[in-house]
């Protein structure tokens, strides 16, 4: 298993507190694309359960979000490996990285030069 980056850290230690939306694991990871961090955990070794259930948005729509969990033959794995992690140094976060997953929308926009 390779080493995980911060944000995959982030929401490891996420899903090990239990069963997660995708809003809320794109607030506690910092990676805007839930789903493309739920696929490098999947390909990193750790079985993900996806459930989808219906919701209708703001705009009356009929959505589909997801809801994460750790399957628990991974609780084990991620438990293991984030401890590893911490003894042996590897946790420590870059931090030019972590300032990147820190931003709001309206940073965003004073960047751009956009209206507020």
């Amino acid at each position: 298993m390779r080493h995980l980056s911060p944000r995959q850290r982030r929401a490891v230690e996420a899903l090990l507190n239990g069963p997660i939306s995708s809003l809320a694991l794109r607030n506690k990871s910092g990676q805007l694309n839930s789903p493309d961090i739920i696929y490098r955990l999947r390909r990193n070794g750790f079985h993900i359960i996806t459930e989808r259930f219906k919701m209708a948005d703001r705009d009356g729509k009929i959505c589909r979000p997801a809801i994460y969990k750790l399957a628990p033959a991974s609780r084990a794995k991620a438990i293991e490996l984030i401890g590893a992690e911490e003894n042996s140094g590897k946790a420590a976060t870059n931090p030019e990285r972590e300032s990147e997953s820190n931003f709001t929308a309206s940073d965003t926009i004073k960047k751009d030069g956009g209206n507020q």
